[in-house]
């Protein structure tokens, strides 16, 4: 009986750095035979339909495709709940 050895699967890691990755979440996503696009979630106040590419040596590319933008007005500074009177 021949026996298989498992085969090590790749993955690119979840990452969320503000503007590093487009004020966008990106999730644990297995990277397959090809790179392939990967959909991200916009980080609060942020809107969009963010994507980036996963490698297949586990990197996230740099580009990312539809940014998230800011729903605050410009020149608007964002307050804590906890500041608001």
């Amino acid at each position: 009986m021949a026996h298989c050895s498992p085969i090590a699967e790749t993955f690119c890691l979840p990452r969320s750095s503000g503007k590093v990755d487009g004020y966008a979440r990106w999730p644990l996503t297995a990277t397959g035979a090809t790179a392939r696009a990967v959909n991200g979630t916009c980080e609060e106040p942020y809107i969009g339909s963010p994507s980036r590419v996963c490698n297949t040596d586990g990197q996230w590319e740099e580009t990312v495709q539809n940014p998230c933008a800011s729903t605050a007005a410009p020149g608007a500074v964002a307050l804590a709940p906890a500041q608001i009177v």
